[in-house]
């Protein structure tokens, strides 16, 4: 018994699966998804992929530091240049635990229906696109939504405020936490006598950056014990909305919660 192989289409199979793979990569990350740069990225992967049949079955060692450390570190540093060495190793892991899921998923599909390989491959990432949404979605209902009043120069505003634990910024000279809100939800309490400073801060898909910031009377948020009452604490302003569905408007720094 023997199978005819096709490499051209072997590899066209694993670039679409590489290039769906390396888009939810980058939108679990939050990166700026570029194609230019995904492109070549799934391209290398499936390059890659088509190199190791070539590879003898015996030589186990050669093919794991390929296909499993280089390969996806090569398609996660081409595809997003710009990650930092820690989210980077993040990156690699993501696309293996999603590589991995997929897989499941195919097996699965392919014992239950009969369809081409490259269907049921794109099928089986579209599940788990699906998984993830409803994950993102009950993640999302559990996180810790407070409603916030900030005030700045007697002029007050109320608006909803997340708690975010991966919100470590901190103004460079005092050290006191930042909070982070978008500028249409702040503009109607600016004025000329606003003192403005800047503030250095580093993100996922940027290596480095600065906000404007700028001290606030004072930052109320609603408990379920009562109000909580923080005086002069400072916060960043972004020139884009810091949720796009528009579920809240400021991002709160852990630290003013948990006082």
């Amino acid at each position: 018994m023997y199978y005819e192989f096709y490499i051209d289409i072997f590899f066209l199979e694993n670039m679409i699966m590489d290039l769906a793979l390396l888009l939810l990569t980058g939108r679990i990350l939050k990166c700026r998804i570029m194609w230019r740069r995904l492109l070549p990225g799934s391209f290398f992967g499936a390059l890659g992929a088509c190199m190791l049949i070539l590879v003898p079955t015996g030589h186990v060692v050669l093919i794991f530091a390929f296909g499993y450390v280089i390969l996806s570190f090569g398609m996660v540093k081409i595809t997003f240049a710009a990650l930092q060495k820690k989210t980077l190793i993040k990156g690699v892991m993501l696309l293996y635990g999603m590589a991995f899921l997929s897989g499941g998923i195919f097996q699965t599909l392919f014992s239950q229906i009969t369809l081409p390989v490259i269907f049921l491959g794109m099928l089986s990432v579209l599940f788990l696109t699906l998984l993830l949404k409803g994950y993102q979605s009950l993640k999302y209902k559990t996180q810790e939504v407070y409603d916030v009043t900030i005030a700045l120069h007697g002029r007050c505003k109320r608006v909803k405020g997340l708690r975010d634990t991966g919100n470590h910024l901190k103004e460079p000279v005092t050290g006191k936490p930042v909070s982070i809100i978008g500028y249409d939800s702040i503009k109607e309490l600016l004025d000329k006598d606003v003192k403005m400073f800047y503030i250095p801060y580093h993100s996922i898909g940027k290596s480095s950056g600065i906000l404007p910031g700028m001290t606030l009377d004072y930052i109320s948020i609603e408990r379920e014990n009562g109000s909580q009452k923080i005086e002069h604490p400072v916060i960043a302003v972004s020139k884009e909305a810091v949720n796009y569905k528009g579920s809240y408007q400021i991002i709160l720094n852990p630290c003013l919660v948990d006082d």
